[in-house]
């Protein structure tokens, strides 16, 4: 009878353990391809974080950041810098 309680306790505790860890494992959001580019013609590129869905185009002066779905805008950065 005592023998047999150990083995059971010990193949509960393994089972809860493997669980566990594989629980904790999915938690781990991936780093690789969080972000995307597109490129909408010559003068213009997209940039799409995949995570949350903000949006940015990019061009030569100015930087448009569009924002999330949840939260949509529309603001606008130059970026030449002036001397």
């Amino acid at each position: 009878m005592k023998q047999e309680s150990k083995i059971k306790n010990l193949l509960i505790g393994f089972g809860i353990g493997i669980g566990l860890a594989v629980c904790m494992g999915q938690a781990v959001a991936p780093r690789e391809g969080t972000y995307q580019i597109s490129s909408g013609d010559a003068e213009a590129v997209f940039i799409l974080d995949t995570r949350n869905g903000q949006i940015w185009q990019r061009t030569d002066s100015d930087i448009t950041d569009f924002g999330t779905p949840q939260n949509p805008k529309s603001e606008e950065k130059n970026v030449i810098k002036t001397q």
